[in-house]
């Protein structure tokens, strides 16, 4: 049988200490480098895509009315009073609104901002489409997988997602709307 107290000593008490010490810091540097690599890439949330269905429910025009059911094609403009983004997308969305109200097209904004923001925004750039505010925008943003603004959406007329843009519209998604509505 091994005897213990010729092991004990202060010398080898010493070095069983480093070790586990040198252990303990080891497991907690993994521990540390696996939550810094998910801050640093955290799980992206799914985006709305193409032949899903965008969700109308619980809007709010600003003059208090609901969205009315429809089966015509929209156009379906998302934005935030505060996105510089958005502010340079209106003269696209502009020439937007006036060829899909030419062609018989329901054009709709969104605004994800409280409704005080968006009745200034809307007069301030002299909407001519109707726009709506979320009762709820967080869950409106979850129902539609919205995980960002500006977006321009086309949506046919049993409400799903025919084609989608993310972020500002230049030029070139602007010609590539307009093919789709004609």
């Amino acid at each position: 049988m091994v005897n213990f107290n010729s092991w004990m000593t202060g010398k080898n008490l010493y070095q069983v200490f480093i070790h586990i010490a040198v252990i303990v810091l080891a497991a907690e540097v993994f521990i540390l480098a696996t939550q810094n690599d998910k801050l640093k890439n955290p799980a992206r949330p799914e985006s709305m895509k193409a032949g899903e269905y965008f969700s109308f429910s619980q809007l709010k025009s600003l003059d208090g009315t609901e969205l009315a059911t429809s089966t015509r094609r929209r156009v379906v403009f998302v934005f935030n009073a505060k996105c510089p983004f958005c502010v340079k997308s209106l003269p696209y969305w502009h020439k937007i609104d006036s060829v899909a109200t030419a062609m018989k097209i329901n054009v709709v904004g969104i605004g994800l901002d409280s409704l005080s923001s968006i009745e200034a925004y809307a007069r301030e750039h002299a909407f001519g489409f109707s726009v709506f505010v979320p009762t709820d925008i967080v869950k409106f943003k979850e129902r539609n997988k919205i995980t960002g603004v500006p977006h321009t959406v086309l949506v046919s007329g049993d409400g799903r997602v025919e084609s989608l843009w993310s972020g500002m519209i230049d030029e070139k998604s602007y010609a590539e709307v307009i093919r789709l509505l004609l």
